[in-house]
């Protein structure tokens, strides 16, 4: 009596392969060899040959719009001024009711020290990007970026203190709130940027010598029904 042999389970995906593809994928933002080592890891992995084209014009597609979106300084600008003009807002509100409230605690004092930084950092941000939005400076630079995270940092974190001071369960539905909400607009704000970046496809031209139905339908001259005669 024959023995079955034991069934082999089909191979689980390797954890190296995962980390390889997130690697090649943020290297290939800037660098076209990482792009192809990308593309022979996924022919690797099972991807039939005759999809191969197909997924390379993505992927192509995919990393020339990353790289034109990190160069869109004018969208980069104009998130900034609704972000961090709106947190400076915000917490200029705040500050009204954090002084009356007498004896801070400690809570609060994280509150006071974060408003403290927040507002030079965020006249800082703002007077770079209207000033180049005046003299159409598109460039974004260190400076600028640096003032502009710490702004929206610093008052994050003055409105979580705030939100603490009442109720420790309050801050923390704030903090995971702000943090759901701020990786959703980041992602959302991405792929409009790919999509506004992402290369478009050449309508199909006409071809050169076809005849327009005008000149079929049109009358021939004098001279033209002559030679037509001759012949």
């Amino acid at each position: 009596m024959q023995q079955r042999e034991p069934e082999q389970k089909p191979p689980k995906p390797k954890l190296s392969v995962i980390r390889n593809i997130l690697r090649l994928t943020w290297r290939g933002r800037s660098h076209d060899e990482a792009v192809e080592q990308l593309l022979k890891l996924v022919k690797n992995v099972g991807v039939p040959e005759e999809h191969m084209p197909s997924v390379r014009e993505l992927l192509k597609g995919f990393f020339t719009a990353w790289r034109e979106a990190r160069r869109d300084d004018e969208a980069f600008h104009r998130i900034d001024r609704y972000l961090v003009g709106g947190i400076g807002a915000i917490d200029l509100i705040l500050l009204t009711v954090v002084i009356p409230m007498g004896t801070p605690d400690l809570s609060l004092i994280v509150a006071l020290l974060a408003l403290i930084i927040l507002f030079p950092l965020a006249a800082g941000s703002l007077f770079f990007s209207f000033l180049k939005q005046g003299y159409g400076i598109k460039t974004y630079g260190r400076i600028h970026s640096n003032l502009s995270g710490l702004s929206l940092l610093t008052g994050t974190i003055a409105l979580i203190a705030l939100f603490w001071h009442i109720s420790l369960l309050y801050g923390i539905v704030f903090l995971l709130l702000a943090v759901g909400v701020y990786i959703l607009c980041f992602f959302y704000a991405t792929i409009i940027l790919l999509r506004k970046h992402f290369p478009q496809k050449p309508e199909n031209q006409a071809p050169a010598t076809e005849v327009s139905s005008s000149a079929l339908t049109e009358p021939l001259s004098g001279d033209a029904a002559a030679n037509k005669g001759d012949h």
